[in-house]
């Protein structure tokens, strides 16, 4: 029986720095002001209004839910792939994979739209449209880095998936040894 393997995540590229580091101090001084707010009792020369607390809560949740829905780590165990998230963990069965390689051509998802997910705020993740390999097509991208990525196609040829372990050339023999 084959043990499962647990892959790190790739570190984080210079715009998952950037903009969770932004998102962090804007946020933090978003309650610095609702704080002084709540001190005075005015906020900017007004009472304060409930509508203040909405929208520190808004804000936080929204980041919350951006955090708790990014990628960990992935999981190679005996039966499938798992990209372990906080919530909402996904599996891709092995009978499932058609192609995985290693890709330095990741770059190209600068140019894509995030349709359902986050584009920075931790890592990559989500549903993601945009041109590339000369049409127009979605991709599933679970990554903390764009530089060395794996892609897996899936074998309906419904998928495409981007991820980014630490060490995408191991991560792909461990896939592949249970793809034979």
């Amino acid at each position: 029986m084959k043990t499962k393997k647990v892959f790190k995540m790739a570190p984080w590229d210079i715009w998952v720095k950037f903009s969770t580091g932004l998102l962090i101090l804007l946020f933090l001084y978003f309650l610095y002001l609702l704080g002084q707010s709540v001190l005075h009792l005015t906020h900017f020369g007004r009472e304060l209004h409930p509508m203040d607390f909405t929208a520190a809560g808004i804000v936080g949740g929204v980041l919350l839910l951006l955090y708790v829905f990014s990628p960990r780590r992935y999981i190679v165990d005996a039966e499938q792939l798992v990209i372990k998230r906080a919530v909402w963990s996904i599996s891709i069965p092995y009978n499932n994979i058609l192609v995985i390689e290693a890709t330095d051509n990741a770059g190209i998802l600068w140019w894509w739209w995030v349709v359902l997910g986050n584009n920075g705020f931790t890592s990559y993740w989500g549903l993601f449209l945009g041109v590339g390999e000369g049409e127009m097509r979605w991709v599933r991208v679970y990554a903390t880095n764009l530089k060395r990525m794996v892609r897996v196609k899936t074998a309906d040829g419904k998928k495409t998936y981007y991820l980014s372990p630490a060490d995408p050339e191991k991560f792909v023999v461990a896939i592949k040894e249970h793809l034979r």
